[in-house]
């Protein structure tokens, strides 16, 4: 059996998928070429093919919201690093939060900006109510059989993901990781020690399409 066929009989005997999407699956630019995008949402299709009907929840720090157009249901997916389709006052004089661009901030008439994370100070009235039923999920997992498949994150924000993904891991007995990315794709000691943790040095893209051929 090679490290596909392994993966994803885990994640046909698991309980719950806990899926992470990080900044290697993310769009380069503000502005995609339509094939581009097409082509990122077919792979996201892929993925949610491997996972079938299992009890899964999404967590992405992207800010593009690609993955709203793929077939995972919204109310499954968490995005706590904002949105570039999302606006905010660059003051965060208020909680409010834009669905279009306006030219100024009703409140205080300062800048509009971009609601996501690297926008200091960050309005996050965006995400909690949808980080509080990804906190309730992640609940259930408690001594349940749980596969975590981190695709390709990155250094920027690791208190979203990586940190918790470690420690879940590493908590739960019953907890399989698997950590893909072309640069960091490292693994903390104290999960690769036991054995249920494996790290894939590969663009999470190729994985994603691999993984997806096995599937019958």
């Amino acid at each position: 059996m090679n490290q596909y066929e392994t993966i994803y009989e885990k994640i046909k005997d698991a309980d719950l998928v806990l899926i992470g999407i990080g900044k290697e699956l993310s769009q380069k630019k503000d502005i995609e070429q339509e094939q581009e995008k097409k082509e990122r949402i077919h792979l996201f299709n892929q993925l949610y093919d491997v996972i079938g009907n299992k009890n899964y929840f999404l967590i992405t720090t992207n800010t593009d919201d690609c993955i709203y157009d793929s077939k995972f249901e919204a109310d499954k997916i968490v995005a706590p690093c904002g949105s570039n389709f999302r606006w905010q006052c660059k003051a965060a004089c208020c909680k409010d939060i834009w669905d279009k661009k306006i030219e100024k901030c009703p409140h205080c008439q300062g800048e509009v900006v971009q609601n996501i994370w690297k926008n200091q100070p960050y309005v996050e009235e965006g995400y909690l109510k949808q980080w509080s039923v990804y906190t309730r999920w992640l609940q259930q997992t408690v001594n349940k059989k749980l596969v975590i498949l981190e695709l390709g994150e990155n250094f920027e924000t690791p208190s979203v993901m990586r940190w918790p993904f470690e420690k879940i891991t590493y908590i739960n007995e019953k907890a399989y990781f698997v950590r893909v990315g072309e640069k960091f794709s490292q693994l903390t000691e104290e999960i690769s020690n036991k054995n249920r943790a494996v790290s894939i040095a590969m663009n999470s893209k190729v994985f994603i399409e691999n993984l997806k051929s096995i599937v019958k």
